[in-house]
């Protein structure tokens, strides 16, 4: 199965990092979606959200909004999710793509 991500929508606000300097519009929370696609083009989604801090980001290393890409927040959502959550996505897109493959027969 093929897996595309993508970001549905997030959330910013100022947030004091450990050194305890004010970073602004840091984001906090990511609604993103997994597509899981076959060969032969059955796909479902999983809908998800990852809640983020930059409580341990340095201020040399912090993201203001305006470089924020798709890219970028994919990557920290990834970052975010444990193996064993992925597997557990990844699971129940199988699923329920396994139930739109079904096909009915009578005789």
């Amino acid at each position: 199965m093929d897996y595309t991500w993508d970001i549905i929508e997030y959330s910013t606000r100022d947030q004091v990092n450990s050194d305890g300097v004010t970073l602004a519009n840091a984001v906090v929370k990511v609604r993103w979606k997994k597509t899981g696609t076959t060969l032969g083009g059955v796909s479902a989604n999983y809908i998800g959200l990852s809640h983020l801090t930059a409580e341990n980001t340095a201020e040399g290393d912090f993201v203001s909004v305006d470089d924020i890409t798709k890219a970028t927040l994919i990557n920290w959502v990834k970052a975010s999710i444990s193996e064993t959550e992925e597997t557990i996505i990844n699971n129940v897109l199988q699923k329920k793509v396994d139930a739109q493959a079904e096909t009915v027969r009578t005789i």
